[in-house]
């Protein structure tokens, strides 16, 4: 839930080479599907009736969403150097970016408070 709220806020926030916002949400909700089902993501996703690009994203195919991926995993393991040498290539704003991520994180844990 908190990359997929990351995502949709990064996805409000920037224009550029990004999905729509609520495709983002879907990326990061189903970024772990693989790990979720213990099934290849290969065995999963064409049978999920997806955008195509969001198909792609998902198998590690979309070159331009790829560096959001290596964005959050390195947020959410706490390289701060790697995230900066990220955001850096990307043009993104660290500030920004960093309190997206402890929104996301926030309402995340205020989601699950509430089930």
């Amino acid at each position: 839930l908190q990359r997929a709220r990351f995502y949709e806020l990064l996805a409000s926030s920037k224009t550029g080479d990004m999905l729509q916002a609520d495709s983002m949400f879907l990326f990061g909700l189903l970024s772990f599907l693989d790990a979720i089902l213990a099934r290849p993501m290969e065995a999963i996703v064409p049978d999920l009736g997806l955008e195509p690009r969001l198909t792609r994203a998902l198998l590690g195919q979309d070159d331009s969403l790829r560096p959001w991926m290596e964005l959050s995993q390195a947020y959410e393991s706490a390289k701060w150097s790697r995230a900066d040498d990220i955001l850096v290539r990307m043009g993104v704003p660290p500030r920004d970016t960093a309190k997206h991520f402890n929104s996301a994180t926030l309402w995340a844990r205020k989601f699950l408070d509430m089930t």
